[in-house]
């Protein structure tokens, strides 16, 4: 499973004059490590590229990315974070590099490669989806329903063996009767039970020898972005006690995911060079550089 990467390339802005009317940003991508990367998120700050094309105080600008062949290539405005970003992807070989060009303009549409879709037919569900794999979290409908009433913070998993959208078909297709997303269907299927448990990479406190399990389904919820290459999404909790632990408020990163046989992933061997390989890039994120040029 390739999860969305929030890697933070190093930048470095050189700025060269140019007096033609259209600039353009030159965008190098260096790999410095032994592995290839295969659509690995690139962000740069919008002012990095504002300053870079002398757009001043302008918050309605857009951007086109092209690759070094010169075709447009998916990109994503990052607006709900602090710097804004823009986001795109770059395939590089070891120790290679590549260059990408951008431009001020109207992007092309592109089909989404992610989706979060909040689900209140089926009691709350909150769905996200790339086009490896499918999760879910449990809602507050859930928890209340008399007949499958379930209080559980752990993370569902659903497995796939297409690079298509399918979480809303599939729920679909279960609410009219045509087939149930826990077979497989040809596309893949949710055979993971999670019930009270943290289910596939959710987590809890660990205090004093204990386990504290998340009290209660998230409460609220709020959508960041969508597509077409990341999505985020916040999930809320309501508090609950773990005996007061001094660690509760503070911000970490951990990252959580899965595999299947089926799909990608012969055997556990294949799943553990995968997260070592994941562990490394971490480590040793794409070098990005931006020079300002007049454009062809």
């Amino acid at each position: 499973m390739k999860k969305a990467s929030f890697l933070i390339a190093f930048i470095a802005l050189l700025l060269s004059s140019c007096c033609c009317k259209e600039n353009a940003l030159t965008v190098q991508v260096n790999n410095p490590s032994t592995l290839d990367r295969e659509r690995e998120n690139i962000e740069i700050e919008l002012d990095a590229i504002k300053n870079g094309l002398g757009i001043k105080n302008d918050a309605t600008s857009r951007f086109v990315v092209f690759d070094a062949q010169g075709q447009e290539i998916p990109s994503q405005l990052i607006l709900s974070s602090t710097p804004a970003t823009l986001l795109f992807q770059a395939t590089i070989k070891a120790g290679d590099s590549c260059t990408f060009t951008i431009k001020t303009g109207q992007p092309t549409p592109y089909e989404s490669m992610v989706q979060t879709t909040f689900m209140p037919r089926r009691l709350d569900d909150m769905s996200w989806e790339n086009d490896k794999v499918s999760f879910r979290a449990y809602g507050p409908a859930l928890a209340k329903d008399p007949q499958q009433g379930m209080v559980s913070g752990g993370l569902d998993i659903w497995v796939k063996r297409t690079s298509k959208l399918v979480t809303q078909q599939w729920y679909q297709d279960e609410f009219d009767g045509k087939s149930s997303y826990h077979n497989d269907n040809g596309e893949g299927l949710d055979f993971y039970s999670v019930g009270k448990t943290l289910g596939a990479g959710s987590l809890a406190p660990f205090i004093e020898g204990k386990l504290w399990l998340v009290g209660n389904n998230f409460v609220s919820y709020k959508i960041l972005e969508n597509g077409p290459i990341r999505t985020t999404f916040v999930l809320e909790y309501e508090a609950y006690d773990c005996n007061s632990h001094a660690t509760i408020g503070k911000e970490f990163v951990y990252y959580s995911g899965g595999g299947w046989s089926k799909s990608g992933f012969s055997d556990l061997a294949a799943w553990t060079a995968y997260m070592k390989d994941f562990a490394l890039k971490l480590r040793e994120p794409l070098k990005v550089s931006l020079e300002a040029r007049c454009a062809n």
